[in-house]
């Protein structure tokens, strides 16, 4: 068995002998029922492996560090990082900016506020506001040069659309309500038959909400109508045209 042992190599059916620096290789196969601990001694203790090729290789330790850190992210969380492509994102994939710090292919992307300092630009159409009418308040709007609401302006600066399903009066839809201060307040609406324009019948009412007077006219007119006038969607009565100079004109709707 010590015969031909060749020092710091491992052989054949031979001993283990080490060389003159405590040095040995040459060992296909060691199997450790118990520890192997690397000298704390030296101020750079190394575990050197070269290429591995097994198809599973466990790590049982209770904890493994990097570089003084305790990893403590699961096998799964470390899996969403396999296959990430920086800027674009994936199924069950971490999301990792690009190089100008952008990202795309989000499906869908819920938030409790949104806050940037550039633009916002939509392909598709923002319904944000007919899906959920109490938004937060928006308390400063800068200078528009058109606005739409489930639609695209072309021939106007404001454009308004419904959807037939949001914000419904009967066949006609809500589009647009003025609520005065008071707790009981006065509501003037303005609403849209869901109906085609091939029938004279669907038309567009204007008037208030509640059963008060529908005053159309010029600032402090001289009233000559009785206070008990009033044209609502529920109560018909009378709309009143009035110009400061000539008084009322009284028209039955």
């Amino acid at each position: 068995m010590y015969i031909n042992v060749v020092q710091g190599s491992a052989g054949v059916s031979q001993a283990i002998v080490l060389n003159s620096t405590k040095d040995f290789n040459g060992i296909r196969n060691l199997t450790c029922s118990g520890t192997i601990t690397v000298s704390t001694g030296l101020a750079t203790p190394t575990l050197t492996s070269q290429t591995m090729n097994a198809t599973t290789l466990n790590f049982n330790s209770t904890t493994l560090q990097l570089r003084g850190a305790a990893i403590t992210a699961s096998a799964s969380e470390l899996n969403a990082l396999s296959g990430v492509v920086a800027g674009s994102a994936g199924n069950s994939k971490a999301l990792v900016l690009g190089s100008v710090g952008s990202i795309s292919g989000i499906n869908a992307l819920s938030a409790a506020s949104v806050s940037t300092t550039g633009d916002i630009t939509c392909a598709g159409v923002i319904n944000a506001l007919l899906a959920y009418g109490n938004q937060a308040n928006i308390t400063t709007v800068g200078s528009l040069t058109e606005l739409g609401m489930n639609s695209t302006p072309v021939n106007e600066f404001l454009s308004i659309t419904g959807s037939g399903l949001d914000f419904l009066d009967g066949s006609y839809t809500r589009m647009l309500i003025f609520s005065g201060s008071n707790a009981t307040h006065v509501q003037f609406q303005i609403e849209v038959s869901n109906g085609s324009s091939g029938t004279s019948s669907n038309a567009i009412w204007i008037g208030n909400y509640s059963n008060m007077t529908s005053d159309l006219g010029s600032i402090t007119p001289s009233r000559v109508c009785s206070s008990n006038d009033y044209c609502s969607k529920s109560s018909p009565g009378i709309v009143r045209i009035s110009s400061r100079q000539t008084g009322w004109i009284h028209y039955f709707c």
